[in-house]
């Protein structure tokens, strides 16, 4: 793995990546005491965890997904673009569902390529995450992964030293850094341009209108509007 002068990496976007060893039980036992004891502490206030790729994991995936990104103010991918990823690599996904009394609180989609696995998807609702669902959503797929072969585990982008970055951190994730090209329909590469007040402007704007809307009706717009929006 790169090594990078952590100074230069302020305010970057970065890979969060994790080297499995062999088994969940080897790295349950890397892991520091307090990572353990949050772990637990999921456990302890009663959630429960299952792990499968069937309809009933894509629907409290879905069910978790949505009502995460309507708060967040974003829209969703439809159902079936889920049913579709989830059919194309079979085997190689893997769905996880945390409950609270069989209630789906938190869930998240891992996707695996040869003997590295990411997770794209990941969401939890924010009412119930005093009981540290996410805690108890990632450990389950990280001790599949090291259980079934996986030998690298990609948590996915953040922006160094920020919330995202220091979950990640915490389960002994290092930081790769990322590089950003934009091309144009000729194939030349395209400057690079920095947010503009204004536009940041708009989009909390759009943000805060989303959240208020109800959630039948951004499942609705959402699966219309996402696939014409990058990243």
């Amino acid at each position: 793995m790169i090594a990078y002068d952590t100074s230069s990496l302020t305010g970057q976007k970065v890979r969060m990546v994790l080297p499995l060893p062999e088994s969940g039980e080897l790295l349950l036992k890397s892991f520091k005491s307090k990572l353990r004891s949050q772990i637990k502490k999921a456990e302890k206030n009663g959630l429960t965890v299952q792990l499968g790729d069937t309809r009933e994991f894509i629907n409290g995936f879905y069910d978790v997904y949505t009502q995460n990104m309507r708060d967040l103010g974003s829209p969703v991918h439809a159902k079936r673009w889920f049913e579709d990823i989830i059919s194309a690599y079979g085997k190689n996904a893997v769905i996880s569902v945390v409950y609270h009394e069989n209630t789906p609180i938190g869930a998240g989609i891992v996707i695996k390529n040869a003997q590295t696995a990411s997770i794209p998807w990941a969401s939890t609702l924010r009412e119930f995450n005093r009981l540290a669902p996410n805690m108890l959503l990632y450990w389950s797929l990280l001790e599949h992964c090291a259980d079934n072969g996986i030998e690298t585990f990609d948590f996915g982008r953040s922006t160094f030293e920020e919330g995202t970055y220091r979950f990640k951190k915490q389960w002994g994730a290092e930081p790769q850094l990322l590089f950003w090209q934009k091309f144009g329909q000729s194939g030349e590469e395209l400057p690079q341009v920095q947010g503009v007040g204004s536009q940041s402007k708009l989009r909390n704007t759009i943000e805060n209108t989303w959240r208020k809307l109800p959630l039948g009706l951004t499942i609705k717009l959402g699966s219309t509007i996402r696939p014409y929006i990058s990243l």
